[in-house]
């Protein structure tokens, strides 16, 4: 029974962690969009419509979604 209650323990104090962890990551991207808007903007000209953000709690992989205000014209004009 002790150890059954140290794992219900464990995984409370667990869950709290990841979910102040969230919290910071949640805070750091916000704070910071006005900046990753502007770099986009920079990059493509066109504006940041929507942003997503996911992590893979497996292989801490990051994966980041932005949505624009249009298509990116990735082809360069042919000069004459």
């Amino acid at each position: 029974a002790a150890h059954q209650s140290d794992d219900a323990c464990g995984s409370a104090i667990g869950r709290a962690i990841l979910d102040m962890l969230k919290g910071v990551r949640t805070y750091m991207l916000e704070t910071s969009r006005p900046q990753i808007d502007a770099m986009l903007h920079e990059s493509t000209g066109l504006r940041c419509v929507s942003m997503h953000h996911d992590i893979s709690t497996i292989t801490g992989e990051e994966v980041f979604v932005f949505t624009l205000s249009d298509e990116i014209n990735l082809r360069e004009s042919k000069r004459k």
